[in-house]
């Protein structure tokens, strides 16, 4: 027999963007809500990473964070540091179990596992979710599940990251390498180091390029550099996390004004940096408000940056034995302040100014020609 139930909201995917837009409707309105998740109870999958600016719940509620930042080309290093500014992670069990409390306190909010949708249908007074055995009704539906197919042979940001550990003290625990630079004529490539004490890091391989490789090839990648880095050191591998992150913009075109995509299926994750997690939050905000005031829901981002970030990615594309220099360039130039000003999309006027003085501009000229004419 078919169940039936009728909801306010019904939010699909209980990941970043789907517990995050719940919390927020939770906070803000009294909406009878729906979370439907295709996986079982959640348990760590990945880690996050994100600036203490600008601040949203979890800026005081991490895992770990760091002051000192350091970028790494071949011999040449920087650290950078700045009043007030720090670099946190919070692992996704911590997050999930935080969002989880919130939403099994909360009298209007439920939360079913296990749960594989068959179709979502618009019928326009209603729209119908259906499961196997279930079909489940509401004014909106907020769909968090991925395009698929959508980055072939498209700019990929894909990594692959493994927690190690050692009997000694190999890691500078007060610094996180956000970018050491690997040679590679084929794509970016650079590892990403944080360490949670002086005896145990997330060490990650990155790659922006249009195609992602093997588990064996990361594994590989991580053997090497850890061989290179900290010679004679024997590591213990634990969690292991692997991602993938479109370097473009997602096209949907929806079949229903009703059934909105959120997270990276619509453009949630900066094409340039990957950054995604604070624009959860940002962008429920506003999803929130307009469900308040009754005011067509659309998540806005700033035109600029959208451009930039074209420009930027396309760069990568045509130039990538040049990325490193100009990802040091732009670290080495810029104070720490401005630059995660750009990365966190809240920069001025004069921010981007400055970044435009500080890069080189001959290949970045003719990047934007290349966005200009859709080549």
């Amino acid at each position: 027999m078919i169940s039936r139930e009728r909801f306010d909201i019904i939010i699909i995917g209980a990941g970043l963007s789907g517990l995050t837009l719940a919390r927020e409707l939770i906070k803000k309105t009294s909406k009878k809500i729906l979370l439907l998740e295709k996986e079982g109870n959640k348990k760590k999958d990945k880690n996050w990473s994100y600036w203490n600016i600008p601040k949203n719940c979890f800026s005081d509620k991490f895992d770990f964070s760091w002051k000192k930042i350091k970028i790494k080309n071949g011999k040449e290093k920087i650290i950078k540091i700045a009043e007030k500014i720090k670099y946190l992670n919070i692992s996704s069990e911590t997050f999930y179990d935080d969002s989880l409390r919130i939403i099994r306190n909360s009298d209007n909010c439920k939360i079913l596992f296990n749960q594989d949708i068959d179709y979502i249908y618009d019928d326009i007074k209603n729209v119908k979710v259906k499961l196997e055995n279930n079909e489940y009704y509401s004014d909106l539906v907020f769909d968090s599940r991925p395009n698929l197919s959508s980055s072939n042979n498209k700019l990929i940001q894909h990594f692959f990251g493994i927690e190690v550990s050692s009997n000694s003290a190999v890691f500078d625990n007060e610094t996180v390498t956000l970018m050491d630079f690997q040679k590679n004529e084929e794509a970016t490539h650079f590892f990403y180091l944080l360490p949670f004490s002086n005896k145990k890091a997330l060490v990650e391989t990155t790659y922006f390029s249009r195609k992602k490789f093997s588990s064996d090839k990361y594994i590989k990648d991580i053997n090497n550099y850890l061989k290179k880095n900290y010679p004679g050191s024997k590591f213990k591998f634990g969690f292991k996390e692997f991602g993938i992150i479109p370097m473009f913009r997602e096209i949907n075109k929806p079949f229903s004004k009703k059934v909105i995509k959120i997270g990276l299926s619509n453009n949630w994750s900066r094409t340039s940096t990957g950054y995604a997690f604070q624009n959860s939050f940002k962008n429920s905000e506003q999803i929130v408000n307009s469900i308040m005031n009754n005011r067509l829901i659309n998540v806005k981002t700033k035109y600029l940056t959208v451009i930039l970030d074209k420009i930027f990615c396309r760069f990568l594309e045509k130039y990538p034995k040049d990325s490193p220099n100009l990802f040091f360039t732009f670290f080495k130039k810029l104070k720490l302040r401005t630059i995660v000003n750009f990365l966190t999309d809240n920069y001025t006027i004069l921010d981007i100014l400055l970044i435009l003085k500080s890069l080189p501009k001959l290949k970045l000229i003719y990047s934007m020609y290349l966005v200009i004419i859709n080549k």
